[in-house]
């Protein structure tokens, strides 16, 4: 009789005896379709006419194909036994199905008890707790976006339980504002839904400042530094606080102005100890404003060799 061999894409045809055994047939078989011959027999698996036959057991390979009720014309597909059958005596579709289910139902472990969500909410509490209390800093962020969150920390830093029940309380409004701003009728919904609107666009002008002018987070420092004016050692002061700027107070307490430019400010009688005074142009009438008040400024010096250490440097006073 001739059998239609079928495995994926291959195709082929067989003529055999009905009385042949199974696993000569299969050998035949590997013959002719190439993607099951590297394929051991217990990991085959063979379909004809609604059934499905697994060969891991060698009573099954003995059989021959009379025996399965193969007839003339027939097709039989072969395909790779999936591992949870691999161990599955050969027996007919029924059998098959009804052993591969119980095999599931002991393969299923069964997980222990999911966590409530208080206890979860507890957990998450506790971790918040515990880096403020390492990490106090973060008080700060937590004192803007949860305010009374922040106050009951604030109030006993080592008490968990007032914090944890602070903490449940202040998850339970934001869940609550958060279905009030779905429902565009809510009048507390929509006040809440335009403070995050404000909130995202205070944010984001502080990012976009972080990125185009970080010199605006720039901290002040005062510092002082020796320099030689026209080879008179004098001791300058530097305003890091005009953040573009520096201002360089030499001997003098005028105080400093922001401009696009460093600002160098000169008293008059450090002037007169460099010898400098004599090259001043009196003409140009100047007036220094800042946090400190208005000074008039004696006139301008347009270019005055100085020296930091090693560096010589061409101000302008």
């Amino acid at each position: 009789m001739q059998i239609t061999l079928i495995a994926g894409d291959d195709i082929s045809h067989l003529e055999i005896v009905p009385d042949i055994e199974i696993e000569m047939f299969v050998s035949l078989c590997k013959i002719e379709l190439p993607s099951i011959a590297e394929i051991p027999l217990e990991q085959l698996e063979l379909a004809f006419n609604g059934q499905k036959v697994v060969l891991n057991s060698p009573n099954s390979l003995k059989k021959q194909l009379k025996d399965f009720n193969i007839q003339n014309g027939d097709a039989i597909h072969f395909g790779k036994v999936k591992p949870i059958l691999a161990n599955l005596p050969t027996t007919s579709t029924s059998d098959v199905t009804s052993l591969l289910i119980s095999s599931l139902v002991k393969s299923i472990k069964v997980p222990s008890k999911r966590p409530s969500e208080e206890s979860l909410n507890r957990a998450e509490a506790e971790k918040a707790f515990e880096s403020l209390s390492a990490n106090p800093v973060k008080l700060d962020f937590l004192r803007e976006r949860f305010p009374e969150l922040a106050a009951a920390f604030e109030a006993n830093p080592t008490d968990k339980e007032a914090f944890v029940t602070a903490f449940r309380q202040s998850k339970k409004d934001m869940e609550r504002k958060m279905r009030l701003a779905i429902d565009e009728t809510s009048e507390e919904g929509q006040r809440y839904v335009a403070e995050l609107i404000e909130r995202q666009n205070i944010d984001f002008m502080h990012e976009f400042a972080m990125e185009h002018m970080p010199e605006a987070f720039v901290p002040v420092h005062m510092l002082y530094i020796r320099m030689k004016i026209n080879n008179c050692p004098v001791i300058a002061f530097i305003d890091s606080g005009t953040k573009k700027s520096f201002a360089f107070n030499f001997e003098c307490r005028s105080v400093s102005y922001k401009k696009k430019c460093a600002t160098f400010n000169l008293s008059e009688s450090c002037a007169r100890r460099c010898n400098i005074l004599r090259l001043v142009d009196k003409r140009i009438r100047l007036q220094a404003v800042g946090i400190g008040g208005q000074q008039k400024l004696v006139g301008k010096n347009s270019f005055l060799p100085s020296a930091s250490k090693r560096s010589l440097l061409s101000l302008s006073f």
